[in-house]
């Protein structure tokens, strides 16, 4: 298992300049990969970075109650309910009344899928071997001998995560590929 503290990641410009990411894990790392989770900070509205051949999971897990606009069609953006959306789709934000973080996950199309679902936990719990990282958004979780910090991530490797969790609210990302193994 490979913890990641988002405060100790160095934070970058997005594409189009107008906001920050911090990428928490890429698999492989780097510009090819089939699937890349980060945390953005939103602290203005205005338009979203294209990625094209890209498939984006969007979860609010800081502030929420704003507008993220898709291809003209609006979607309210609560905290910790995801929205998915085309990378080559023409978005913006709007209505952002706090900054906000962002988990986003994204997926190569034909190569892999994602999905973020955030649930509450308390004690002992064990994810399946699909979800390959767990984000704590709130309370206390440790895996292992390691206390992860808010907004920290731990990243499985083969072995399936567990651990134990002090009422704790968890993002699961859950990352799947089809039999030939080029996606969802």
């Amino acid at each position: 298992m490979i913890v990641v503290d988002p405060e100790r990641v160095e934070p970058k410009p997005w594409r189009n300049g107008r906001g920050i990411t911090r990428e928490l894990w890429a698999e492989p790392p780097g510009a090819d990969f089939e699937w890349r989770l980060s945390l953005a900070d939103l602290g203005e509205d205005g338009p979203f970075s294209r990625f094209d051949a890209v498939e984006r999971v969007f979860t609010p897990v800081v502030g929420g109650g704003f507008e993220l606009v898709v291809d003209g069609r609006p979607h309210h953006a609560d905290r910790y309910q995801q929205i998915r959306f085309p990378g080559e789709a023409e978005v913006a934000l709007r209505g952002l009344v706090e900054p906000a973080r962002v988990l986003n996950l994204m997926t190569a199309r034909g190569r892999c899928r994602g999905e973020v679902h955030v649930r509450r936990c308390h004690g002992e719990v064990t994810w399946p071997a699909g979800v390959r990282s767990v984000l704590l958004a709130a309370g206390r979780l440790e895996i292992g001998d390691v206390e992860l910090p808010r907004l920290g991530l731990a990243v499985a490797e083969g072995a399936a995560l567990s651990g134990v969790a002090g009422e704790a609210l968890i993002a699961e990302v859950h990352i799947s590929r089809d039999a030939q193994g080029t996606g969802g």
